[in-house]
């Protein structure tokens, strides 16, 4: 009971609903919901993976909010109270929580790097390979490390906060600031020749892309994206007030992350048809389209520049 009492709590409950999208809505929406949708066919993969929000990601993230918050206890402690049988499970979400730096700071430093780079292109021009320049980058012996290692500290920094003046301050500046900015980088993308071919390609449906491959894809990324099965959601709801709503939250969030996920395959998948780049690229994408995107205004390098902030911060 002690440590009930003394356990944080979020400020309010638009801080938890921001804190908590800024755990969904953040680089597995920026970079890798449009690669993923590029690979598997667009509209289908599209489809799945809305199918999969609504049968598995809202249920699921309401019971891991239900447990945090019933329990006031990180995810190991919180399932050996509900059955000593299942502290396994428990155990299981940290394991694979403390995976997610393994492969999400390799990307976070890609980012961070991107963020400098944009300010290095006002002076300096952007590349004509944007393509050559970001594989260039990836392949250099010790940069990405360096980048990696800064997106980190930030992370470790930001955490040492604690909760309310760390995460929840951060989320709430930086969440509004990312949907934001995405409609203006969208406003951009759907002007350049060509761009609708991107916007039915990722609405319109072919049932003939539907593969094995595209469902395991549209139902990882809605594990992934939606941070579930990690223990994540399940710590932060063990910080959620008595009074916050539970199930209008449970809504609001995965809803939040999938206008997030839609935003940026609008923003991204125009462009890839406009500059005609293979959809499949893979991985490198959005590093290789989003800078030739900004490259087509001067207000370009500005957004380039905060367009990747908020992801790697919220």
């Amino acid at each position: 009971m002690q440590e009930e009492r003394q356990r944080s709590q979020w400020g309010s409950s638009f801080g938890f609903i921001m804190a908590m999208a800024g755990s969904a809505v953040g680089l597995g929406n920026l970079w890798k919901f449009p690669y993923m949708a590029g690979k598997n066919g667009g509209g289908i993969f599209f489809l799945v993976y809305l199918l999969f929000v609504i049968i598995a990601g809202v249920p699921l993230i309401m019971s891991e909010m239900a447990i945090g918050r019933h329990t006031r206890l990180e995810p190991v402690s919180a399932f050996e109270r509900l059955d000593k049988r299942f502290k396994f499970v428990g155990v299981l979400g940290v394991l694979s929580g403390c995976l997610i730096p393994c492969y999400y700071g390799v990307i976070g430093g890609w980012v961070t790097a991107y963020i400098f780079r944009f300010i290095m292109y006002i002076s300096e021009g952007m590349p004509a390979d944007t393509a050559g320049s970001f594989v260039h980058f990836i392949s250099h012996p010790w940069e990405p490390l360096v980048w990696q290692t800064l997106f980190l500290l930030g992370s470790a920094w930001i955490i040492y906060r604690g909760v309310e003046k760390g995460i929840e301050k951060f989320s709430k500046i930086m969440m509004p600031l990312l949907f934001v900015l995405r409609l203006i980088m969208i406003g951009r993308s759907l002007t350049l020749p060509g761009a609708w071919e991107g916007v039915v390609f990722l609405f319109k449906p072919d049932p003939s892309k539907l593969t094995f491959n595209a469902v395991m894809d549209a139902m990882g990324q809605m594990f992934w994206s939606m941070s579930l099965g990690m223990g994540i959601i399940i710590t932060y709801g063990s910080y959620m007030r008595k009074k916050t709503n539970m199930v209008s939250s449970g809504l609001i969030i995965p809803l939040l992350d999938t206008v997030a996920a839609v935003m940026a395959g609008i923003c991204i998948l125009p462009a890839v048809f406009a500059f005609g780049i293979a959809p499949t690229e893979g991985p490198t994408l959005t590093f290789v389209t989003l800078p030739q995107v900004v490259a087509q205004s001067p207000p370009g390098l500005f957004f380039g520049r905060v367009f990747f902030l908020p992801p790697i911060l919220a």
